[in-house]
């Protein structure tokens, strides 16, 4: 999975609606496709861009601190299996991070 798609996974597993991928637009500074659609509790009606949780660790950040502490440790667990490390959540990359978070999302459903 790349970036994108792994973004769209996390996005539709947070229960984000209306997703789409918009294309590069010069004019709004955007060399690439980002996505967008409406999080789970915008009441604005308005959709927003998609955060690019596998591709920033600042983002995936915010997005570890929703996560409940039982969680966390699965991802821990999750992140030592993947990349074979003694400090995994110190070495983990956002994509590595993003991949176990996906995970997890898809696990409670």
């Amino acid at each position: 999975m790349n970036e994108q798609q792994l973004n769209l996974a996390i996005a539709k597993a947070l229960g984000w609606t209306y997703l789409r991928v918009c294309p590069p637009n010069p004019r709004r500074k955007r060399d690439k496709p980002v996505i967008a659609g409406q999080p789970p509790a915008n009441s604005a009606d308005r959709s927003v861009i998609v955060p690019n949780w596998a591709g920033s660790l600042d983002v995936m950040h915010e997005l570890e601190e929703t996560l409940e502490h039982h969680e966390l440790w699965l991802m821990t667990a999750l992140l030592a299996t993947a990349i074979k490390t003694d400090k995994p959540i110190a070495h983990a990359s956002a994509l590595d991070r993003a991949k176990a978070i996906l995970q997890i999302l898809e696990s409670k459903k």
